[in-house]
């Protein structure tokens, strides 16, 4: 190592000398004029370009999507009316207000027992504070549409694709809803979905994992799904015209 820095500092000592040497020539040579400096236009300086803002995700069609609910009960007066009545009486979990308001064939989703005795027994009416007030509630909360003369809701289970199992599918309640690459707020959105049909991959308390028919997974809140295998209710008119409401049962 010592050998080395004497070396550099050798060959230092040699190049200054050297410098030294050429600049007293110089200095003894005779001055040429000047030659004339022709002007250089400078570079024009790049204006740095700025990255484009980050896009939103666009939408992912999955090819199969449910058509964006309307509201059906406006073509008939009578059908909007027996809503908002039935509706009042959900409010107030009167009891003998529903049972009036069923069909004497009333399917309850037992099989083998249809009527209001079927229903009664299904859905623990003696019971003040029966599931049935809370579930019809949010059945009719949601958009239905008309299924040949009956009125069916949600919308969700009337039109599901008869070919994709039910059990294993959810749809999309609303318009352009955030997949997140994770269960969180904040993740990264992979896709926004309008009506669409997803794959179920886990079921959790606040979130749902899909995977979109193209292929992608994510996260979805469990507010904006809603799964076609879930009940259904169905309303229609009796023969003298009256709505009544025919039928409340989990769709297979």
């Amino acid at each position: 190592m010592r050998a080395l820095a004497v070396a550099v500092f050798a060959a230092s000592l040699a190049s200054a000398q050297t410098a030294k040497s050429l600049t007293a020539a110089k200095k003894a040579a005779p001055k040429a004029a000047p030659a004339k400096s022709s002007p250089v236009k400078s570079a024009a300086k790049a204006t740095p370009v700025a990255p484009p803002p980050a896009a939103e995700v666009p939408a992912q069609p999955t090819g199969r999507a449910l058509p964006p609910p309307k509201d059906e009960t406006a073509k008939d007066k009578a059908l909007s009316a027996f809503l908002t009545k039935l509706k009042d009486v959900l409010k107030r979990k009167d009891r003998d207000g529903l049972l009036a308001l069923l069909a004497p064939e009333i399917d309850a989703g037992l099989r083998t027992m249809v009527g209001p005795n079927a229903f009664f027994t299904a859905w623990g009416l003696s019971d003040p504070n029966s599931s049935v007030y809370g579930v019809l509630a949010q059945i009719l909360s949601m958009p239905g549409v008309m299924v040949g003369e009956q009125y069916c809701a949600p919308y969700v289970s009337a039109q599901f694709p008869s070919d994709l199992d039910r059990s294993k599918h959810q749809v999309v309640l609303n318009p352009s809803v955030k997949v997140r690459e994770t269960n969180s707020a904040t993740a990264k959105v992979v896709a926004t979905l309008s009506y669409e049909i997803v794959q179920v991959l886990e079921r959790g308390p606040e979130w749902t994992k899909v995977r979109t028919q193209s292929g992608i997974d994510g996260y979805i809140p469990i507010a904006y799904l809603y799964s076609p295998a879930g009940y259904r209710a169905c309303l229609g008119k009796n023969a003298e015209g009256v709505w009544q409401v025919q039928s409340l049962a989990v769709q297979r």
